[in-house]
């Protein structure tokens, strides 16, 4: 697996992970969504709420990668705006 940075926020990445269909980087993006979601940042008296928002999309040699990329990003905006903390594909 490799893992790009992406978005000049620093709080955008891109994994690839080849030779996965759709389902399976669904599931993927929720585990990592969980394993994130299950930490907590200790902070004076309490604690910080860690989330994750994902949007999951297949690239295949048919398509405009470009195209694709706008679509996922799409896709993860919308998980943003539908309560965040969520896994959105295109």
């Amino acid at each position: 697996m490799r893992i790009y940075y992406l978005g000049g926020g620093g709080d955008e990445f891109l994994l690839l992970l080849p030779d996965c269909d759709l389902k399976q980087a669904q599931r993927i993006a929720e585990k990592i969504r969980i394993a994130i979601e299950s930490k907590e940042i200790k902070y004076r008296k309490g604690s910080i709420p860690i989330t994750s928002s994902f949007g999951v999309g297949n690239i295949n040699s048919n398509v405009n990668r470009d195209d694709v990329f706008k679509q996922i990003d799409d896709a993860l905006y919308r998980a943003k705006t539908n309560g965040r903390n969520r896994v959105e594909t295109v």
